[in-house]
């Protein structure tokens, strides 16, 4: 719930969880390795083998980096090896990941929801929540508040996978025609919603009313490259998502935050100074990059976490450079083409894919301005989200 490793760096000396993520990622490799062959997934398998050889230790250990990549490329290996769910997980594996995460979401949201309203009653003691996190749950350097003044707020690490639950209730409610069942999906859409308020996370606010409006987009979207193939409405997708991550860049300063009436009182240049930061140091080393565990020599963050940035994406462009940063989105790209199959199907059976279209836009609006995405919630939320999506190109429900 913490969304933390600490106790068992306590008991045992490092993150058990990141040593987990590598295990079952390797886990898959070997099962897909015996079991199956295909072209496709050992041509990504390779990209991914030789990308992480290079931006996962050769330039790290060039740039003394080494022993803090590990720490900030275990993520970020899990996510790359989602395309393997693809080839060996059943329907019914991937359809139980969702619910599970589902159930989970929910309380989640629950829980945050009864903090909220036990501060504001005063049932609830804010110092005790406080200490028990801070004993039991939080690591090293990692950020949880909870507090009454200026205003109430409830988040910690594990907030952000409130928005699976809400992306699941709201297709839900989008698929749903009975009255009584849309009252009650709509009943619980409030609670993820109440929960993203008691948050008091702009990002998390912002996905869930983003999502349900670029739904539309995606639907006509979808009508206009009905003619063009999968790859080139993926492409088109990927490329999409690189013009979104630049919009975003410009959009984080003071002033335009003001503009849009997204700024919040006494709030700095935190992420403008980041991005700026972080764009010299790539203008340095444009091509290569710094290698994952690096830092911008111009700003750190955090000491206990000097790798990890607000900007997530815009830091990991300087650690990849653009050589590492189109491999990447080579990986992306396969990720996304490699489970699709089949003839193209209607217009109802389009419906989850062209969600699942929005819902990556969304969810990329809100990494790019959190370090959310290279987390062990993160990487629990792309991989309901992927798994989802296999489903839904297995049974043909979206091209």
């Amino acid at each position: 719930m913490g969304g933390s490793g600490a106790w068992s760096e306590k008991l045992i000396g490092f993150s058990f969880r990141k040593l987990l993520f590598v295990l079952i990622s390797l886990f898959l490799i070997l099962i897909f390795l015996l079991e199956r062959k295909c072209l496709s997934i050992i041509f990504y398998l390779s990209l991914v083998s030789v990308f992480f050889i290079v931006w996962g230790g050769v330039l790290p250990y060039l740039n003394d980096y080494w022993g803090r990549n590990f720490q900030d490329a275990s993520s970020l290996f899990g996510l790359t090896a989602l395309c393997i769910v693809a080839v060996i997980g059943s329907d019914r594996v991937l359809l139980s990941i969702v619910s599970a995460a589902f159930c989970f979401s929910f309380v989640l949201a629950v829980l945050h929801c009864i903090l909220y309203f036990g501060f504001s009653a005063g049932a609830i003691d804010v110092s005790w929540v406080n200490d028990f996190f801070y004993q039991y749950l939080a690591g090293k350097g990692e950020i949880f508040i909870f507090t009454k003044e200026p205003s109430i707020r409830v988040f910690w690490a594990s907030t952000s996978f409130i928005l699976v639950g809400y992306t699941i209730a709201l297709f839900g409610f989008l698929k749903s025609n009975g009255f009584f069942r849309r009252l009650l999906i709509l009943f619980v859409l409030w609670i993820f919603v109440f929960a993203a308020y008691a948050s008091d996370t702009r990002a998390l606010l912002g996905y869930m009313a983003f999502v349900p409006v670029s739904y539309v987009f995606f639907r006509v979207a979808a009508y206009l490259l009905y003619p063009f193939s999968s790859g080139v409405k993926i492409a088109l997708y990927v490329f999409g998502m690189v013009m979104v991550e630049l919009l975003l860049l410009l959009a984080v300063t003071p002033s335009v935050l003001k503009v849009l009436g997204l700024n919040k009182e006494g709030e700095g240049t935190e992420r403008a100074d980041q991005i700026e930061a972080i764009y010299h140091t790539l203008s340095e080393n444009l091509f290569w990059g710094i290698g994952l565990g690096g830092n911008s020599e111009y700003l750190i963050r955090s000491e206990q976490a000097p790798w990890s940035y607000e900007m997530s994406l815009w830091a990991l462009v300087m650690k990849l450079g653009l050589i590492g940063s189109a491999i990447l989105l080579g990986i992306l790209y396969m990720a996304l083409l490699i489970p699709r199959a089949g003839f193209v199907p209607g217009f109802e059976k389009s419906k989850l894919v062209r969600f699942l279209c929005a819902v990556g836009y969304g969810y990329l609006i809100v990494v790019s301005t959190n370090p959310f995405l290279f987390s062990l919630i993160g990487f629990a939320t792309i991989m309901v989200f992927y798994s989802w999506y296999v489903y839904a190109g297995r049974k043909n429900v979206g091209c």
